[in-house]
């Protein structure tokens, strides 16, 4: 087990030192994760802050297990500190004493015989293609980072700065896949440790300490999600939903508080009490319907525009009603809806608003707006939407539209990408 600790000004949770540097310093602290080791059949736990949700027991581990390891760091500085987790993945050699991440004991032999359907060898990922590892949905301010294939893998925590005593969780849910864990692993250690390192929140310090991995994974290059780049092509696109511990209900840590000792008061006479009237039974009250979190993004890329005329009637005709007997259809797909950064709507129903314009800049008109109630967004984040209705009394061309404008609780995208068509 690793002990080493670096710490610069800043202490996560022992003592402090400085570094002077030649035009410029910061505060900083690390310090190591305590290791973990799965053993299919006999495992170890370390001591520490590392618990296992429910206590479920880390021993004789199986094929499609998966567990959730709850950490916990506690920000014993004086500073407000950004932290990050790292972990390094390695191939379990004595060549290789650095790792974090790795399996130890497999059979080589019975490993790749295993693979040859894969077209896997173990230099290909040291055997950790069966391991799928993310932050549980109750961990959504944790979000992953990679930069390069072998590289280490990052976890930041997106919900600081954590003020001083502050502690933070970690919930990482650790899953052992049910068919690429064969017999190559029985009797295997899969071992998970890693460094959490603390830096001041002041001054942009993380901006320019982890430089662009921060910048992105706050968001300022644009919307950001692990995609697992870098890991076995099977968990690039993976829904985690399929996981069973993924959809586990985790209530927040209380922290105690002490209650005083109240002072002893003398007690007086009894006295004789009347017998109470016996006092109705009061209705229960009913619990309130929670209130569905708001959507806070989505994308959509085109929408469909299909309308129908009678006679020839579209737009303002002389003589007779606008639009007289025409209808329109107006269809799309929404994808990747989402709560915050890291919780997808999935499996859930969701009221939707269309806008339609004509127009551009100072001339743009809102020609349409119209309601579509229960739209469903299926375990992908994806839903397909289509409104149809009459046009009758709309004094526009459905040829001339420009924009549509689609808004899911305050979230609103403007659309300009139409497929316009006309038909009999």
């Amino acid at each position: 087990m690793k002990r080493k600790l670096f710490l610069i000004f800043l202490t996560l949770a022992m003592s402090v030192t400085l570094i002077v540097g030649a035009t410029w310093a910061y505060f900083t602290a690390e310090a190591d994760i305590d290791n973990i080791t799965f053993t299919n059949g006999n495992v170890k736990i370390k001591p520490g802050e590392i618990t296992v949700f429910k206590g479920k027991e880390l021993t004789k581990v199986n094929p499609g297990d998966c567990y959730i390891l709850i950490y916990k760091f506690e920000n014993t500085g004086s500073k407000r500190i950004q932290l990050r987790v790292k972990a390094q993945p390695g191939d379990g050699s004595v060549e290789n004493p650095d790792a974090d991440v790795m399996w130890t004991g497999v059979n080589h032999t019975l490993y790749g015989q295993e693979r040859l359907k894969e077209n896997l060898s173990w230099s290909d990922f040291f055997g950790l293609e069966n391991v799928y590892i993310i932050p549980h949905p109750s961990s959504s301010d944790w979000v992953l980072y990679q930069e390069s294939k072998g590289g280490p893998i990052y976890a930041y925590y997106l919900g600081g700065p954590v003020e001083s005593g502050e502690v933070v969780e970690l919930r990482l849910l650790v899953y052992f896949d049910l068919l690429l864990t064969g017999n190559a692993y029985q009797d295997a250690v899969f071992h998970l440790g890693g460094t959490v390192e603390a830096i001041q929140a002041s001054n942009g310090t993380p901006e320019e300490a982890w430089k662009d991995a921060w910048k992105t994974v706050t968001g300022e290059y644009g919307d950001y999600k692990f995609n697992y780049q870098f890991w076995y092509d099977k968990w690039q696109g993976f829904d985690p939903t399929k996981i069973k511990c993924y959809n586990a209900i985790i209530e927040p840590t209380p922290t105690p508080e002490l209650t005083p000792t109240p002072e002893p008061t003398p007690e007086p006479t009894p006295t004789p009490e009347p017998t109470p009237e016996p006092s109705p039974t009061p209705e229960p009250s009913p619990s309130p319907t929670p209130t569905p979190a708001p959507v806070k993004d989505f994308n959509i890329d085109k929408v469909f525009i299909e309308y129908t005329c009678k006679d020839n009637t579209c737009g303002f005709a002389w003589g007779h009603s606008h639009n007289q007997d025409c209808r329109i259809k107006i269809s799309g797909t929404i994808y990747d809806a989402r709560y915050n950064r890291n919780i997808y709507i999935t499996n859930a129903y969701k009221d939707i608003n269309l806008k339609v314009y004509t127009g551009y800049g100072l001339f743009s008109s809102e020609v349409l707006d119209v309601n579509i109630n229960g739209v469903y967004f299926d375990s992908d984040s994806k839903a397909d939407f289509t409104y149809e209705g009459s046009l009758n009394g709309k004094s526009f061309d459905p040829g001339s539209i420009t924009k549509v404008k689609i808004t899911i609780d305050n979230t609103a995208k403007n659309v300009s990408n139409i497929n316009i068509k006309k038909t009999k």
